[in-house]
């Protein structure tokens, strides 16, 4: 089999690169090298029938030595991986694109660039000139070095291919056995409106005590919030402040492989990201995709990539996620209209059945893979 090395943040707590790397293990060598500092040993294991590499991590409160120490273990990464002697060298995101190339210039490997966002945005926020600069570097460092890109939407791919290089979206959604069947429940029971992900800035969070206020008095409902993150304290305190805190349950970070029982506990899911960075601006979170596998009628943003996902599959109601008032209305118009509710919950769940399931998704990387083996890798500049 050729051997493929896997230049990556995380595995298996990376949901997108498990499913990428489960895709391939029964085809290819998978060896896959972590720059994850939080698990260090084993150096060396069999994973899921995969060979995982681990490496040393030492920490220092001296910002010199400690970015030396990052940069050596940088090296070392990229030379075990070298030594892997790999025929497709597939790095995930910016950052470790430079280990992508120096594999290649070493080994002559076909290298695959998978980018899961828009790493400009993501790292500079709204600083325009240091965005145009990076966007630059990238764009350059793609076109004379790497031979295919993977991303997850059309916005991102638009991007890439300005770079001259073959782009194909292979979007971030979930297999296709996560849809069991939801339990039927009481007409009378409290309304579950759900909220999966982090509590981290941009992500509508903090729209939602305003959603309890509008909603105490009308609605008997519940705000379940699956997830945790850096903000998750500082939210706490938010909604105790304001009094709402018996609106909400809050789980804290979940398994992946738990977030299905709570799925099924909800009757409308939300995605309120707000336009606040590029990387928003063009979003498709996975959640959006778990709320079909349930038929769980969505309430999302009004951004373009999502918009185009909910209109086409009619499986929600978008809003501008800077207006409560208009979130909250949606949510009344849900409970106050089941059937329709149901429809799109119905409809939601047969686009992910048809398209927006990694079992359909999987099959892309597969082709991505079999014309990458049978290249010849682009000439290092």
């Amino acid at each position: 089999m050729n051997t493929v090395a896997i230049i990556a943040p995380q595995y298996p707590n990376d949901i997108r690169i498990y499913k990428e790397v489960n895709t391939l293990k029964n085809i290819y060598d998978i060896h896959i090298f972590l720059t994850d500092t939080r698990k260090t040993h084993p150096h060396q294991e069999s994973l899921d029938d995969v060979t995982v590499y681990r490496f040393k991590h030492t920490s220092s409160s001296h910002t010199i030595i400690k970015y030396a120490r990052s940069f050596l273990r940088y090296l070392c990464i990229t030379r075990a991986a070298i030594a892997s002697s790999p025929r497709i060298c597939h790095v995930h995101d910016f950052p470790l694109l430079f280990s992508g190339i120096l594999i290649k210039l070493f080994t002559g490997s076909t290298l695959i660039y998978d980018a899961h966002e828009d790493f400009a945005s993501m790292i500079f926020q709204n600083n325009t000139k240091k965005i145009f600069i990076f966007r630059k570097i990238e764009l350059l460092l793609v076109k004379l070095c790497v031979d295919r890109v993977i991303t997850v939407n059309t916005s991102l791919q638009s991007y890439f291919l300005t770079s001259g290089v073959a782009t194909s979206v292979l979007m971030n959604v979930p297999l296709l056995s996560l849809q069991p069947e939801k339990k039927k429940r009481s007409p009378s029971r409290k309304v579950i409106i759900g909220y999966i992900g982090h509590i981290i800035p941009g992500r509508g969070y903090d729209t939602l005590p305003s959603l309890c206020n509008h909603l105490k008095n009308s609605l008997l409902f519940n705000i379940l919030i699956v997830g945790g993150g850096p903000f998750k304290e500082g939210f706490e305190g938010l909604i105790k402040e304001q009094g709402v805190c018996e609106y909400f349950t809050i789980t804290g970070e979940v398994p992946h492989h738990k977030i299905p029982a709570y799925l099924a506990q909800m009757d409308i899911g939300l995605v309120l990201f707000k336009p606040v960075r590029y990387n928003n601006l063009i979003a498709t979170p996975n959640k959006l995709f778990e709320y079909m596998a349930f038929g769980i009628p969505i309430i999302a943003s009004d951004l373009p990539e999502m918009r185009k996902i909910v209109r086409t599959t009619q499986s929600g109601l978008l809003v501008d996620p800077n207006q409560v008032t208009e979130i909250v209305e949606s949510i009344v118009y849900l409970c106050e209209h089941p059937e329709e509710a149901r429809e799109m919950g119905r409809n939601g769940k047969k686009a992910f059945q048809t398209t927006y399931n990694w079992d359909a998704q999987s099959g892309k990387l597969l082709r991505i893979y079999a014309e990458a083996a049978n290249e010849k890798p682009r000439r290092n500049p």
